[in-house]
């Protein structure tokens, strides 16, 4: 059995990820495709805009045959410690032979030679130093290092999908890990362009329509129907809360610059985005600003997967996880196989997700139900 996983966030799921899924799958003429999909909180520091189950139900119906968790814990850090979770998941299942993701150039040779160099991390981290002391971000501060080093223009370092595209590669280099990667080069709108063309536009395009109550139906697929979107302006309440009477974290000396930034001028900000441009300064982003926020208001740490959770699956799907090198968690029921410190990480995450679905009960007036007491999907098409 050929098995291809890919690792996701479909916030939401668009028709650009419905092509991923079926690109995958008739190139690599797979028998299933594994979905590794952040939960209720994503890498850019936001809330998903609608919750995982939803998520799932839209990649189950439209391609996926299992979908897996990245925790929380895993999901909120720069591109690196979220691909080392993720990778972590895919070679814990135990069946994956190979990892498709999108990118914006197809030339793969080119890309595993950068992630070979990239492996160095020392070198690297000499090499970027300069530039992050001049208040370059990070990616330009390592495109240009790598410019420098290769002596050629190296712009797709700095391309949303290659960075990740990159770090997948590095991880799997790093570990030896024997998953042959397969890109599928990206169709549309740029990652982040922001404006509206029907079809193959962007997530970020679409959450910007979506913020304005417009119609997104002609970017995802026919019949899929999404409802509760939660907003990152929804937390801002909270966040200033958490500012304001708790002592915030700093796990690096970068952390610490940012976190005594955040404390000079949160209660000037009027919304999160605004936040988010005051806290901007040399060297930080705004990515890195909002994942710091949001870690700090859900108070976490990174920490590597330490279980398998099976989100939903098509019928006989589980059989791909029979050789799983992780405990596998179907129902919650299943926790109780962990050991005690991954015992405590899952009921960290259970309380993130009751946190998320709290809110969204509260602000569209709905009956909340514990996440414990939810079952995985299961979702026959022929139903």
């Amino acid at each position: 059995m050929k098995v291809g996983a890919v690792i996701a966030e479909y916030n939401p799921f668009h028709l650009g990820h419905e092509y991923h899924l079926d690109k995958t799958r008739m190139a690599l003429d797979l028998d299933a495709v594994i979905v590794i999909m952040s939960g209720n909180f994503v890498q850019r520091g936001e809330p998903a805009v609608f919750d995982k189950w939803q998520r799932t139900r839209a990649a189950l119906r439209h391609g996926a045959d299992l979908v897996i968790e990245l925790p929380t814990s895993s999901t909120l850090f720069h591109a690196g410690l979220f691909a080392h979770g993720a990778i972590t998941l895919v070679e814990g299942t135990g069946c994956v032979d190979y990892l498709s993701f999108g990118c914006e150039t197809e030339d793969l040779d080119a890309l595993q030679q950068l992630a070979e160099i990239l492996s160095d991390e020392q070198a690297v981290y000499d090499g970027v130093a300069p530039y992050l002391a001049n208040g370059i971000h990070y990616p330009r501060a390592r495109r240009l290092y790598m410019e420098e080093r290769l002596g050629k223009r190296l712009p797709i370092l700095e391309a949303s999908n290659a960075i990740l595209a990159l770090e997948y590669l590095r991880e799997l280099h790093q570990h030896h890990i024997p998953v042959v990667p397969f890109i599928v080069r990206r169709r549309g709108a740029a990652y982040n362009d922001e404006s509206w063309r029907e079809y193959y536009c962007s997530a970020t395009a679409i959450r910007r329509r979506m913020q304005v109550n417009l119609p997104i139906d002609r970017s995802i697929p026919e019949g899929l129907n999404y409802a509760y979107q939660l907003r990152g302006r929804d937390f801002f309440h909270d966040m200033m809360y958490v500012l304001r009477f708790h002592s915030l974290h700093a796990d690096k000396a970068s952390e610490e610059t940012l976190r005594k930034r955040i404390l000079n001028i949160y209660d000037k900000a009027c919304s999160c985005p605004d936040l988010i441009r005051r806290c901007n300064h040399k060297g930080i982003n705004a990515s890195t600003v909002s994942r710091y926020l949001m870690r700090c208001l859900l108070d976490i740490h990174y920490a590597e997967p330490q279980w398998i959770h099976v989100l939903g699956a098509k019928p006989g799907a589980l059989s791909l996880l029979r050789n799983a090198r992780l405990p596998v968690i179907v129902r919650h029921a299943d926790a109780a196989q962990l050991e005690q410190s991954a015992l405590s990480e899952y009921e960290r995450q259970v309380q993130l997700d009751n946190y998320y679905m709290k809110k969204q009960s509260l602000i569209y007036d709905l009956p909340f139900r514990d996440v414990r007491s939810r079952h995985f999907i299961s979702y026959d098409e022929n139903k």
